[in-house]
């Protein structure tokens, strides 16, 4: 009978902990005024603390860049995962008249999630191409139909195009917005 009255106060007590979970999930706030890595998206916070245990409204005005700048050298880039909503330029050197090319391949771009804006400058009067690897298809405006794999060209000097992520798939999707020409 003891160990009966005992499971049964077990139990009582876990459901109790099961309908504070159920409820503040309803509500969709933090019951206990807490947050701790079991109540956050997984892998969404990679840290426990903040740097100097401080948030500022600079530290937040930083983070919240559209699109903090990240410059290349040499005549070519390859986008990584770690570029997502960063605007990416070649590092201009007086004399280098080159063109330049961005490229982003199909495993990078499946390794993103569906929504991400890359952004491309081009800051100088170098050509700044970009270049879609296979299985990219890509939406211009000014065109009527999807293009596969292709390379264009920024058109103008201080212009920025922006690439967006519309689906993911056997061919990923790619909407870009900006001035460019199509090269192939």
């Amino acid at each position: 009978d003891g160990l009966i009255a005992q499971c049964s106060s077990e139990c009582n007590v876990r459901f109790a902990e099961l309908g504070d979970m159920i409820a503040q999930a309803a509500s969709q706030t933090l019951i206990d005024k807490s947050v701790t890595e079991p109540k956050i998206a997984n892998n969404a916070v990679v840290t426990r603390t903040i740097k100097d245990g401080e948030i500022t409204r600079a530290k937040l005005a930083q983070d919240a860049l559209v699109s903090p700048l990240k410059f290349f050298s040499g005549n070519s880039y390859t986008f990584t995962a770690e570029d997502i909503g960063l605007t990416i330029m070649n590092n201009y050197t007086s004399g280098d008249n080159n063109e330049k090319t961005v490229n982003l391949t199909y495993e990078v771009s499946h390794a993103f999630p569906i929504g991400t804006i890359l952004i491309v400058g081009r800051p100088e009067s170098n050509v700044v191409k970009i270049s879609f690897g296979e299985n990219l298809r890509v939406g211009i405006p000014g065109n009527d139909n999807w293009l596969t794999s292709p390379t264009v060209s920024i058109s103008n000097r201080f212009s920025i195009v922006a690439l967006t992520l519309k689906s993911i798939g056997a061919q990923d999707y790619w909407f870009l917005t900006g001035d460019v020409e199509v090269v192939t």
